[in-house]
C-alpha cells in the first residue's frame, strides 16, 4: 500500500488502520509530526511517542501509560470541562469532579476515571499499582479521545536505534496496546527492523536525518487553550489573563482563507487586531519547519494579519517583556469586527 507524503497530501492517513499495529515507512518523525498540525478533521488524536529503550514489553507499556495519565491530568479541562470552577480545597470540589465523570466513565474503568477526575483537580498522581494495565489503557484512551472531541487515539512510536530483543519488546508492547479499546498504533520510520510481522504501509519516499525529539509523549495542542505541555505558552497567559487589552485573545486557534485552502495552527491569535503570536521551540529551526514557517507568515500577512514570533528562551526569560511588546504592537492596530478567512 503507498500512500501520499503527509507534506503533500496528509488526509489520505485518515484512512489507515487505528485497531491494530500497523509500520510506516518512507516518511521521517519530523516530517510526520509538522504534517500532523492541526489535525485533520477526521483523524484520530494522534500522540507523538518516542522509545529510547525497550527493556521489556511491559516496561514500555507502563512508560506509555504513566505518559498518557500525566497528559490526561494536564488535559483535565478538555475532558472534564464542568471543573472549570473547582480549586480541589473542599471536599464538595472532589465530589463534584468523581460525579462530573459519570458521562464517560463504564462499569469497566469507572472507578479509575472517578480516582482520574479527583486526582487531577488535586494535582496529584494516581498509585501506578491500584489499577490494572488493562484498565488504565482503556480509561486514558477514553479522556484522551474525548479531550480532543475524537473518537480514537493513535500513538505514532519513533525508537533510537535498539538491540533486537529489545526491539522484539517493542513490538511486543505496540501489539499489547493495540489490542486495547480505542488505541492504534503507528510504527514511523524504521524502528524495529528485526520484526516483520505488521503490515507496512509505504509513504512517499524514504527520507534520512531526522532527530527524534527528546519528548517522551508529544499530543496536540488542545483547541482554544495554551498547550498544557508548553510551559512557554502556560507562562504567557499567566500574565495575559490579568491584561484588560488581551481580551478576545485565542489559542491555538486554526484558520484558513478559503474552503479549498489548507488551515493553519496559529499558537495566539488576536482576531479584532488581526494579529498572531508564534512561540518558537527549537524544532522551529528545522530547515523544513522554517521554510513551513515562512510560507505561513507569508499567508497569514497575505490575509491582512500581523504575525510577531517569540522564541521559548524569550518568552521564559522575560515574559513581561513579551506581553508588552504584544501591547505595544496591539495598540497600533485598528480593530475589525472579523477577519477575512475561515476561523476554525
Amino acid at each position: 500500500m503507498t500512500v501520499p507524503t503527509p507534506s503533500s497530501a496528509f488526509p489520505a492517513l485518515v484512512d489507515l488502520p487505528v485497531d491494530r499495529v500497523v509500520h510506516l515507512r518512507g516518511v521521517d518523525a519530523a516530517a510526520f509530526t509538522d504534517a500532523l498540525d492541526p489535525l485533520p478533521p477526521e483523524a484520530p488524536v494522534v500522540s507523538g511517542y518516542h522509545v529510547a529503550h525497550a527493556p521489556t514489553g511491559s516496561d514500555v507499556v507502563e512508560r506509555i501509560l504513566d505518559e498518557c495519565e500525566t497528559a490526561a491530568r494536564a488535559l483535565m479541562l478538555e475532558w472534564l470541562p464542568g471543573a472549570r470552577a473547582l480549586d480541589g480545597h473542599s471536599g464538595l470540589d472532589i465530589a463534584a469532579a468523581r460525579a462530573l465523570i459519570s458521562g464517560l466513565a463504564t462499569p469497566r474503568y469507572g472507578a479509575f476515571l472517578a480516582d482520574l477526575a479527583e486526582a487531577s483537580v488535586l494535582g496529584d498522581r494516581l498509585d501506578p499499582g491500584r489499577y490494572s494495565a488493562e484498565v488504565r489503557t482503556a480509561g486514558l484512551a477514553r479522556v484522551l479521545a474525548a479531550a480532543y472531541g475524537r473518537e480514537r487515539v493513535v500513538l505514532a512510536v519513533t525508537a533510537g536505534p535498539l538491540p533486537v530483543a529489545e526491539q522484539h519488546a517493542l513490538a511486543v508492547a505496540c501489539e499489547w496496546l493495540a489490542g486495547h479499546d480505542r488505541f492504534g498504533v503507528w510504527l514511523i520510520g524504521d524502528p524495529v527492523p528485526a520484526v516483520d510481522r505488521f503490515p507496512i504501509v509505504r509513504v512517499g519516499a524514504a527520507r534520512t536525518g531526522t532527530t527524534a525529539s527528546p519528548v517522551a509523549l508529544r499530543l496536540p495542542a488542545p483547541l482554544g487553550r495554551p498547550h498544557p505541555a508548553s510551559d512557554a505558552e502556560q507562562l504567557l497567559e499567566s500574565v495575559l489573563s490579568t491584561c484588560d487589552w488581551a481580551g478576545g485573545r485565542q489559542w491555538n486557534r486554526t484558520w484558513s482563507a478559503g474552503p479549498l485552502d489548507a488551515p493553519i495552527r496559529v499558537d495566539l491569535m488576536f482576531p479584532e487586531a488581526r494579529c498572531v503570536v508564534e512561540i518558537d521551540g527549537d524544532d522551529h529551526r528545522r530547515p523544513e519547519k522554517f521554510a513551513a514557517d515562512r510560507r505561513r507568515d507569508v499567508d497569514l500577512q497575505l490575509a491582512g494579519f500581523a504575525v510577531l514570533r517569540f522564541t521559548n528562551d524569550h518568552v521564559l526569560g522575560d515574559v513581561t517583556a513579551v506581553a508588552d511588546l504584544i501591547a505595544r504592537y496591539l495598540a497600533t492596530r485598528t480593530p475589525v469586527p472579523t477577519p477575512e478567512g475561515r476561523p476554525q
